[in-house]
Parts: structure tokens; C-alpha cells; sequence
């Protein structure tokens, strides 16, 4: 048995990839229902609607959110300003994108701020972001094994 988190990662991704696929094939008329698209686009939306929930109950997570292009998306958690860190994602992905490319280090998959009080994770999942907020104390790759 693997990584939980991963394993949701790369389901997603491979949710997305479809979708993506399916809709530039439905804009250039191709031989995809808008049925096949939507169908496609809601087991995306739906996949991540529920790793989001799972992950905000998880002990030490403050709250989780997607976002797409700085929009968000879906959000669960207290107290947070889940507008600002949306757009703050997007913000933080151009930077990250332009020091990969200098670095030679590939696409960017995460980006990780630790502050002295909170970190943010920013996992990529096609187009869009999935963001998850903690203490700086929490070991996330040990609360999202299992």
C-alpha cells in the first residue's frame, strides 16, 4: 500500500489529464459529446471535492482548498482567508515555474512556504491547485500517509 496522498494525486491527475483531453476535443469539435466533457469535468470536480473534505479532517490540518487560477473552488477549515490564499497560489506558481525552468528542475508538481507560525502546501493538479494549510509542527507527509 502506498502513500495516501499520492495515490489521490495521481488519481486526480489522472482525472484531470481526461477531462483535459476530452474538452480541447469537444472545443475543436471533435468526435466527444458535451455529455462525454461534462461527465469528465464533474469526476474531476467531484474527485477533488472529496480529497479536500478527507484532508481537512485530518489531526493538525488547519483547512484545505482548491483553487483555479487563483479563484476558489472549494475550501474546509476555520478561520482562514481561503479568497486570499487562492489568489496568493497563483501568485506563488509563476515565480516557482520561472525558477524550475532556470534550475532545469522539470514542471512544478509542489511548492511548500513555511512561516514561523503556518505553512502552506500547493499541490498542481492540472489547471488547478489543491492547498493545504498546518501548523509548521505537523509533519504533513506523516498526517496524509494513511
Amino acid at each position: 500500500m502506498g502513500h495516501w496522498l499520492t495515490e489521490q494525486v495521481l488519481a486526480l491527475n489522472g482525472l484531470s489529464e481526461q477531462y483535459e483531453r476530452l474538452n480541447r476535443a469537444w472545443q475543436d469539435s471533435g468526435p466527444v459529446s458535451r455529455e462525454q466533457e461534462a461527465k469528465a469535468r464533474t469526476e474531476f470536480l467531484s474527485g477533488l471535492r472529496a480529497v479536500v473534505q478527507q484532508i481537512a479532517r485530518r489531526r493538525g490540518v488547519s483547512g484545505c482548498f482548491v483553487a483555479n487560477e487563483g479563484l476558489l473552488v472549494e475550501a474546509v477549515g476555520d478561520g482562514l482567508d481561503f479568497e486570499a490564499l487562492a489568489a496568493m497560489a497563483q501568485w506563488c506558481e509563476t515565480p516557482a515555474e520561472h525558477a524550475a525552468k532556470t534550475l532545469a528542475l522539470g514542471t512544478v508538481q509542489q511548492i511548500l512556504i513555511v512561516g514561523s507560525r503556518d505553512k502552506l502546501a500547493l499541490i498542481r493538479l492540472g489547471r488547478m491547485t489543491l492547498g493545504i494549510v498546518s501548523p509548521t509542527s505537523i509533519q504533513l507527509a506523516e498526517t496524509l500517509k494513511t
